[in-house]
């Protein structure tokens, strides 16, 4: 029997309000347990709860496979491309640029995805990174890609 895999790999950007990319990182993220239970329980027609959701926090602990939230959890909001997250190749991918529209300073060094609009519901991957600025003149995108082999 062969095992299924699953590799997460994640673009953030710190762009100015022009698109320009300020500082970019590229790392590989960790599809966690919660998600894979999640994942198999969509297979077999348990659940409908997709994943639609992403997050971004403050948190700086190590990314782990028994992780079920975001260490601080700043914002959360629909991947852009709802509906078409499929890519040929076996890809998954969700993105967003996240922005603040007030005198709000974040320091971002996590990213999550989620089957819920709200705090709390099902995680599916966590990236613990360098933090990244987020302010009103700064915003940040994220791109998170899963592919399943």
């Amino acid at each position: 029997m062969e095992n299924i895999k699953m590799r997460g790999d994640a673009i953030l950007e710190s762009r100015d309000l022009d698109g320009n990319v300020l500082k970019r990182i590229e790392i590989h993220n960790i599809v966690v347990t919660t998600g894979l239970t999640q994942i198999a329980k969509l297979i077999g027609g348990d659940t409908s709860d997709f994943f639609n959701y992403m997050a971004i926090g403050t948190g700086t602990a190590g990314a782990a496979l028994g992780n079920t939230a975001l260490g601080t959890e700043v914002l959360r909001e629909e991947a852009d491309n709802a509906g078409s997250r499929y890519l040929t190749g076996n890809k998954i991918v969700f993105e967003h640029i996240f922005e603040v529209f007030s005198a709000e300073t974040h320091e971002i060094s996590e990213v999550g995805v989620f089957d819920q609009a709200t705090l709390g519901g099902v995680m599916l991957d966590r990236i613990v990174c360098t933090a990244l600025t987020l302010d009103a003149a700064t915003p940040l995108y994220v791109k998170i890609t899963l592919t399943v082999s």
